[in-house]
């Protein structure tokens, strides 16, 4: 049975954005698509049984049209057509009343889920979620995130990796090189470091970790750079719009997720990682640390 790739949606107006980088990914990593909206109820349970009732089934109908209809808006590489994917990529949805992080809990617990996909633009569906992080540190499932304006999806040929040269590092790295191999990518590997002073000490580190690699680094198109700036935010800013000045543009950046709080920076636009996400266009893809 194929791994799934979970997105969840609240049919903002980027969902068929983030469910059109959600399918390129499967497509080349051969994992099928669970695509789930939870939903609340405005009727509270045993209010009135019929009146809920009938508001469940609207709601739940509601949501599974707007399904279709957001299957039917997904972009893809141009030629090639939902239809002709769905003979490698089995789509399976679901419309079902229940917190959102309730919903992908028992999800979790029932499917064999690699991945997360949400769209940055529904910063408020993913609140009580992401807040208390309890998911994310209970299965470790990285969450791909796709912010508002990214570009059509067609391959992701570049992908940069924020690595803190930690103990975490080298295994993280090992399976960023089966990624970028399988999508045939460039993949850098890139260090903020904060302090001047202490460029030596990350120099060596870095060397360090390429040793640890080893073998894992042949016929592979893998760079490790360290950049000095004083902030990791405002380096991460500069190196993304340097490359898209050179005609480079990052496709995905990875980061792992280390504060308490890093998805609540993420999905809040005027916050560190959601500004950095919302004006560089770039998606991130967030592993736990």
């Amino acid at each position: 049975m194929k791994p799934y790739l979970l997105v969840v949606t609240d049919f903002t107006t980027s969902s068929w954005l983030t469910l059109s980088y959600a399918l390129v990914i499967a497509k080349r990593q051969r994992w099928n698509i669970f695509l789930a909206h939870p939903f609340l109820m405005d009727i509270p349970p045993g209010s009135n049984q019929h009146l809920f009732d009938e508001r469940l089934k609207s709601l739940t109908l509601q949501g599974e049209a707007k399904m279709q209809a957001l299957l039917a808006s997904v972009r893809l590489p141009e030629g090639e057509s939902l239809a002709e994917w769905e003979t490698e990529i089995e789509i399976t949805s679901l419309v079902k009343r229940g917190q959102v992080g309730d919903v992908v809990k028992e999800l979790l617990r029932g499917q064999d889920i690699a991945m997360i996909a949400i769209d940055i633009e529904g910063e408020r569906s993913w609140e009580n979620f992401f807040l208390n992080d309890s998911i994310f540190a209970d299965t470790g499932t990285p969450v791909l995130a796709i912010p508002e304006g990214a570009p059509i999806p067609k391959n992701f040929d570049y992908v940069v990796y924020a690595t803190r040269l930690d103990d975490n590092d080298e295994s993280l790295i090992r399976n960023l090189i089966d990624f970028a191999t399988t999508f045939e990518a460039k993949l850098d590997c890139l260090h903020i470091c904060t302090d001047s002073k202490k460029m030596l000490e990350e120099n060596s580190k870095m060397s360090d970790l390429r040793t640890q690699l080893g073998y894992s680094l042949l016929d592979t198109h893998i760079n490790f750079k360290i950049v000095v700036e004083k902030q990791v935010r405002s380096g991460l800013e500069n190196f993304l719009q340097k490359q898209q000045e050179k005609q480079q543009r990052v496709d995905l950046l990875v980061m792992r997720k280390q504060e308490r709080n890093f998805f609540a920076r993420l999905l809040n636009k005027s916050l560190e990682y959601g500004a950095l996400a919302q004006e560089s266009q770039v998606p991130l893809l967030v592993y736990r640390s």
